[in-house]
């Protein structure tokens, strides 16, 4: 069995890639508690094989610039998209005489959501538009 890249994620999981017969190499988490016995007995060759090797760095790589840019920009993509359907559900509750705040101030939350990808702070989560009531 080929496997490089190992990472430990805990003491009970570890995340590889693992060279596949058919496939090729392909990421692997090898967990002890992994329902099927092959993936038990990867997780079993390559626990072997770090404690034949402790001196080895098998701690997780921290994301380039790049990653942790892309991570953050997809998170706040999410947010934003959620933070719409909820302001969407409240206008539309208001429209019906429902809902909670003013409508008015439902759609300037929009407008801030809608601007938001262009603000120079974006996607520093700390400075993400927020829903204010004028009344």
């Amino acid at each position: 069995m080929n496997f490089t890249n190992i990472i430990r994620n805990d003491e009970t999981c570890y995340t590889i890639d693992l060279e596949h017969p058919i496939h090729g190499w392909i990421p692997f988490s090898a967990s002890e508690n992994d329902p099927e016995e092959s993936g038990r007995e990867v997780f079993a060759e390559v626990k072997a094989y770090v404690d034949a090797h402790p001196e080895g760095d098998y701690s997780p790589v921290p994301p380039t610039d790049e990653e942790q840019l892309a991570m953050d920009i997809a998170r706040e993509q999410a947010w934003v998209k959620g933070e719409m359907e909820f302001a969407d559900e409240e206008i539309r509750a208001l429209e019906d005489g429902e809902g909670i705040g003013i409508e008015q101030d439902w759609r300037t939350y929009r407008v801030a959501l809608r601007a938001w990808p262009n603000h120079p702070s974006y996607p520093d989560s700390v400075s993400r538009p927020f829903y204010i009531t004028s009344g």
